[in-house]
């Protein structure tokens, strides 16, 4: 069942990734976007529960869709500093979190 759900799911995020993105999108392409790169993320999550990775991944998103990129920087800025002071499972962890917050971050800038 997960087989027949993942090659679809796949091939449509890699149209939104790769969609020129120098073309407007209206807001509900953006937020397909959004939920195609955050449903991806949350489902190939190996060590974090997926549901945090989700929420990470729309909070980044969230973050820079209203054009605050300095919130941006500064929580992945925190985040690393966070990582640094953990080991072993809890650090592999936080990393996951950190790449999803930074994915949204990147799905939700509209340059």
């Amino acid at each position: 069942m997960k087989n027949s759900t993942t090659l679809p799911l796949l091939i449509s995020i890699a149209g939104l990734l790769f969609a020129n993105q120098s073309l407007a999108i209206t807001q509900s392409q953006m937020q397909m976007r959004v939920t195609a790169t955050c449903d991806s993320y949350a489902n190939f999550s190996r060590i974090a529960n997926p549901d945090v990775i989700y929420g990470a991944c729309i909070t980044g998103a969230r973050d820079a869709i209203q054009h605050r990129n300095s919130v941006c920087e500064k929580k992945i800025k925190k985040f690393n500093k966070q990582t640094e002071n953990l080991r072993g499972m809890e650090r592999a962890e936080h990393i996951e979190v950190t790449q999803a917050y930074r994915a949204g971050c990147n799905t939700g800038k509209q340059n």
